[in-house]
């Protein structure tokens, strides 16, 4: 994470090491990106690591933020990523990889999918995207708490070098929600990685 300046792990995850994984890639779409009221060029920081990842031909799922013009969440935030707009487009750099793509209408896709089905799919799952305090750390959390709801003894890892938030000065400063975000998440048992090798 380009941004994060206290370094909350050295780990790197080994994924030979790891049962059945399944990458998650959320929100890297140009309405976070490139493009938009939400976007932040310094997200593009983080592609390289997430295609390290995909290169491994692990199986993947995408999140894509899509929304009608009359969406509810725009109370909370700007207009972004209306659905056939190119802002809900996944970057150029990632578009090769997506063939398992996941709309959502919120900023947490498990409210966009069947959770039974969806743990299912791996026995450990491994995050990256953005934002890092948002859409990541909502899904994060909530796939977490489902496993412990269900004892399913499954692992969940964020990549660090792999996530990253917008910044907005006096609004929202990009490295203390990143630290806070990870530490939260770690606390809850989410197991944080620098990457994967």
């Amino acid at each position: 994470m380009a941004r994060l300046e206290t370094q909350l792990t050295n780990e790197m995850l080994e994924i030979s090491s790891v049962e059945n994984p399944l990458l998650v890639v959320v929100d890297m779409i140009n309405g976070f990106v490139n493009e938009g009221a939400l976007a932040d060029k310094a997200v593009n920081d983080i592609i390289p690591s997430i295609v390290s990842i995909l290169d491994k031909s692990i199986p993947s799922v995408f999140a894509v933020d899509e929304h009608d013009e009359n969406a509810i969440e725009f109370k909370s935030f700007p207009v972004h990523c209306l659905k056939g707009s190119k802002e809900s487009e996944i970057v150029d750099e990632l578009k090769p990889y997506a063939n398992d793509i996941v709309y959502k209408n919120s900023t947490n896709m498990a409210h966009a999918m069947d959770m039974n089905e969806f743990v299912n799919k791996a026995d450990t799952f491994i995050i990256t995207g953005c934002c890092t305090d948002i859409c990541v750390m909502q899904f994060a959390l909530t796939l977490r708490t489902y496993l412990n709801q269900h004892d399913l003894k499954k692992e969940v890892f964020i990549v660090c070098d792999g996530v990253e938030t917008y910044h907005a000065d006096g609004v929202h400063d990009a490295k203390e929600y990143n630290r806070m975000a990870l530490q939260m998440m770690a606390q809850s048992g989410i197991k944080l990685v620098k990457g994967v090798l």
